[in-house]
């Protein structure tokens, strides 16, 4: 908004300039620019005398907003996302599953989708630390003992992957395995890997 001192000068220019005094003495007087008199003279010239006043800054075009539609697609998409009994839902998987509704490459940035989850009440809340559970061995042993599981994750377009875990119950160490399949072979590399 304008200050009292900066709308005086602007007035103060502008009967100046009416009064057919020189521009140069104008602009000594005022103590501005020959651009800031020629801007205010085109104003006055368009909008009289309230075109002496600032504009709101604020801006009139957003192209970067998305439509109303996009924003209901996102908050949609993560509602059908989060019924799935098995997948992600979080913002990543919401951009991958728009880019393939056919948005392509003008699918909303993960910035943008975290802003709408979180303006509709859809974002995750930070939920409070777990506590983890880590089993101590029945009886005391002079050597190591290792805890062993595996599990299966379906990849994104991807095949089906099976994922083993050792855990060194002494030290805490833990060392993990990807591979395509779950035979004998695969785990026995598997252990003598973790040993």
């Amino acid at each position: 908004m304008d200050n009292r001192d900066e709308l005086q000068r602007r007035r103060q220019a502008i009967r100046l300039w009416l009064t057919g005094i020189p521009t140069r003495e104008i602009l000594r007087r005022v103590q501005r620019s020959r651009a800031w008199l020629s801007k205010w003279r085109r104003r006055l010239q368009r909008q009289a005398w309230r075109g002496l006043r600032s504009r709101s800054r604020r801006p009139r075009h957003r192209p970067a907003a998305y439509s109303r539609r996009i924003v209901r697609l996102i908050v949609q998409t993560r509602r059908r996302l989060a019924r799935q009994r098995v997948g992600l839902s979080g913002p990543r998987a919401l951009q991958r599953e728009l880019r393939q509704r056919g948005l392509g490459q003008r699918a909303p940035s993960l910035a943008t989708i975290k802003r709408v989850l979180r303006a509709h009440g859809l974002s995750a809340q930070p939920s409070a630390p777990v506590l983890v559970y880590w089993p101590a061995p029945l009886t005391t042993l002079d050597g190591t003992l290792h805890a062993l599981d595996w599990t299966c994750r379906y990849l994104q377009h991807g095949p089906k992957v099976y994922v083993f875990h050792s855990l060194n119950l002494r030290t805490r160490a833990c060392s993990q395995t990807i591979a395509s399949d779950k035979s004998s072979a695969t785990l026995r590399a598997h252990v003598l890997t973790s040993w």
